[in-house]
């Protein structure tokens, strides 16, 4: 099969020629494992099963993230996140995935247990949670059953690793030894989003290695660099007030109440807003590296503004921009260059649903994906435009008489 290949594609007997062949045999296998959208392909909210981990030990950093998290989903996907029942059953929220330290009982590393009715404040409307800190192995087992499920249904799943990996090695185990029918390929169906050296130091050796080795895992900057502040009362204060009247002010409310205050070193007492592991969920969200002032201007609004988000669309990894859903929540600037890129695009049976931004200003559209074809009994005409430049058909198309006189 590789000789007929070879000649089909023109190459000719020679040594070098045949090495020439070798390496073109080796592209398309890779072209072809790429192009199945497979591995390493963007999130669809609704579709996907999503993975929610907050450790809670000893940081209580995820009391702000969670509010921040919840605020994320309500705002930005399609049908208002949690009041999708298709959502909130792919979503899976555990808390208590700490790591070695805190299982052996090493002081100032206890399980915060105020966690608990925090957790339900945000998450006990969007599906419930899981808690791994008072029953690790049902956690486990409930958590690899929505797996089985997901993967059973040709779908992946995304886990943001709001803490050690711990929690994340032993699903893998256990879905291997309980659901080993499965075609389960983690490295492709599995992606772990990791922002902290801290989380990964208080993982397990080998549980760390496991997961890297088995999943699709990736490591994000450190997002306390862009989603912390401490003792910046001003911005702090409008932070709070903004937050507390906007739609979500129930579980902003609960956050501050799990965490007023910052706890370590010489700053202890000073005001804090510690949302750090949300930005694993801006990665898996395409968002960007949203900062703490983006996401005031941007979520707080009495009435939180829906975006599209691509949910289609098998975006590619890119290292010369970065991916922003079509309809910028970040930079009106942005969503203007957006919108005339796309309404450019001369396909008149496509859309344009997401842009790369480049570090020169310039926005280009990506690849457009196809819209679903018109039904039966609609021709595609000149019509009114349609979103993304494209024609929309406003005529039916004549019905046929059948020959042959009448037809029961």
């Amino acid at each position: 099969e590789k000789a007929e290949w070879c000649r089909a594609a023109g190459f000719e007997s020679q040594e070098a020629r045949r090495m020439r062949c070798s390496v073109a045999v080796v592209a398309v296998a890779v072209t072809i494992e790429v192009a199945s959208g497979q591995c390493g392909a963007a999130y669809r909210p609704g579709v996907d099963l999503l993975e929610l981990h907050y450790d809670h030990a000893p940081d209580p950093d995820d009391g702000h993230s969670a509010a921040l998290d919840r605020t994320m989903i309500d705002s930005t996907l399609r049908k208002g996140g949690c009041k999708s029942a298709t959502f909130r059953d792919r979503l899976n929220v555990v808390i208590g995935t700490y790591g070695y330290k805190t299982k052996r009982g090493l002081k100032n590393f206890a399980f915060n247990k105020r966690s608990r009715p925090l957790t339900e404040s945000v998450w006990g409307t969007c599906g419930g949670w899981l808690n791994a800190d008072a029953n690790f192995y049902d956690a486990v087992r409930q958590t690899a059953k929505k797996w089985k499920r997901t993967i059973k249904g040709g779908r992946r799943i995304f886990v943001k690793e709001g803490g050690p990996s711990e929690f994340t090695a032993a699903v893998i185990r256990k879905v291997y030894k309980k659901y080993g029918w499965l075609d389960f390929n983690p490295k492709c169906q599995v992606t772990v989003v990791q922002h902290s050296n801290w989380n990964e130091a208080q993982t397990d050796e080998d549980d760390m290695k496991y997961v890297k080795r088995k999943t699709n895992y990736v490591r994000i900057s450190d997002a306390n660099d862009y989603l912390k502040e401490v003792g910046k009362d001003s911005f702090i204060d409008e932070f709070k007030s903004r937050a507390y009247a906007s739609a979500f002010g129930d579980y902003w409310r609960a956050a501050f109440k799990y965490y007023p205050s910052y706890v370590f070193g010489s700053r202890a007492g000073r005001k804090v807003i510690d949302a750090s592991d949300s930005g694993e969920l801006m990665e898996i969200m395409r968002l960007g590296e949203m900062s703490l002032e983006d996401c005031m201007n941007d979520f707080f609004d009495t009435a939180p503004r829906l975006s599209p988000f691509p949910q289609s669309q098998e975006s590619p990894a890119s290292s010369s921009g970065r991916l922003l859903p079509f309809v910028s929540r970040i930079n009106p600037r942005v969503d203007r260059a957006a919108d005339r890129a796309c309404r450019d695009r001369p396909a008149s049976n496509r859309r344009c649903d997401a842009v790369r931004v480049f570090d020169d200003g310039t926005v280009r559209p990506l690849l457009p994906t196809p819209v679903v074809e018109p039904p039966p009994g609609l021709a595609c005409s000149e019509g009114r435009k349609g979103r993304g430049g494209g024609e929309i058909a406003t005529q039916r198309a004549p019905r046929r008489r059948p020959r042959g006189g009448r037809h029961s």
